[in-house]
């Protein structure tokens, strides 16, 4: 049987992100074409991480004790278990004497990346760099990792059919990503705060997400109060949240190549309001509603739009299907096959 070898510093619940959730994903995806092996690092408690993963405890200790003490964990199972593949969630792993797979979803500034422990060992010990857009390519070739050595290849999702949209009412709007100044959640309160009176008692705004910054969801509860909004930060149930919007909202005031709460919105067919950036767009598909960075006006208009004469249902639809075509396992799989072994 297959064996492959997940290695990752950290993943969900004891890490937020997108990168520990692809991580999931993958996991998730193997464990249907063979036996998986995942060896976590985490930095609260062992018992939060999936069941019978690996813990590694990472408590206390800086970047590169973290990757060395990680790296002497994933040693120990390739020679007790002797895995055909091992896959690492980033580019901090030394040689593990076996076909190396390093998965980037997400990367640092260059400069950053430059100067990380083993960036560069880790980028030659990997047989291939599977990043998740070109911004990621770019990145980690500036940091010195060979570009011949890089695809981009995503780690897909599972999209199933769309999901109807909620019964006629106010237009409900979520605000989805992490609550943090730079994911743009007071652009979106302030727009909503300035709808004329007669769209703004038809509209609700549902703000939800891991909380990046507390200050910042205390100012945000500040600038909701009297408005038609709701704050949910650390949602439980953020599928669910999504399937009883009309409309996602995602307009980060910087560009965000692997908009992954986006692209969950559109996989269960809601479209979605969001900031042209260029990795965004090409993420997106030019799909949904676009405004400009920052733009408290556009985002209030495209609101309105949306209330006056958008069909949102058939967006949605048009959303789904690019996601499906670009972004799902169904698309994905046979090049991930491909390139970890999988016959």
């Amino acid at each position: 049987m297959f064996r492959a070898l997940i290695v990752a510093p950290a993943v969900p619940p004891d890490a937020r992100g997108n990168g520990p959730r692809a991580v999931l994903r993958l996991a998730r995806k193997l464990r249907g074409h063979g036996d998986v092996r995942l060896v976590a690092g985490f930095s609260r408690a062992a018992e939060r991480l999936p069941q019978g993963s690996v813990g590694v405890d990472l408590r206390g200790r800086r970047r590169r004790g973290a990757w060395l003490r990680l790296w002497r964990s994933a040693r120990r199972q390739v020679a007790q278990w002797r895995p055909d593949v091992v896959l690492v969630a980033g580019l901090g792993m030394p040689s593990l004497g076996v076909r190396t797979v390093a998965v980037v979803h997400a990367a640092e500034t260059s400069s950053r990346l430059r100067a990380l422990p083993w960036t560069r060992i880790g980028g030659h010990a990997a047989d291939v760099v599977l990043v998740a857009h070109e911004g990621v390519r770019r990145r980690v070739a500036a940091a010195g990792v060979p570009a011949w050595r890089t695809e981009v290849l995503p780690v897909g999702m599972e999209v199933g059919e769309p999901r109807a949209m909620p019964a006629p009412g106010p237009l409900r709007v979520v605000h989805v990503g992490v609550i943090a100044p730079a994911r743009g959640q007071h652009v979106t309160i302030d727009a909503v705060s300035r709808l004329p009176p007669s769209y703004k008692r038809r509209v609700h705004l549902v703000v939800a997400g891991a909380v990046g910054d507390g200050r910042y969801v205390a100012q945000l509860r500040i600038a909701a109060r009297g408005q038609p909004v709701t704050l949910a930060p650390e949602d439980g149930q953020p599928d669910q949240t999504l399937a009883d919007s009309h409309l996602a909202v995602f307009v980060p005031a910087v560009d965000v190549g692997a908009p992954d709460e986006a692209l969950r919105a559109m996989a269960i067919g809601r479209p979605v309001l969001w900031s042209h950036h260029p990795l965004l767009r090409t993420a997106m598909g030019g799909c949904g509603l676009r405004v400009a960075p920052s733009s408290v006006d556009d985002v209030r208009n495209a609101l309105i739009e949306a209330l006056v004469s958008t069909d949102l249902e058939a967006l949605g639809r048009r959303c789904h299907a690019h996601v499906r075509a670009s972004r799902s396992w169904e698309r994905l799989w046979p090049r991930w096959k491909q390139l970890i072994g999988i016959t």
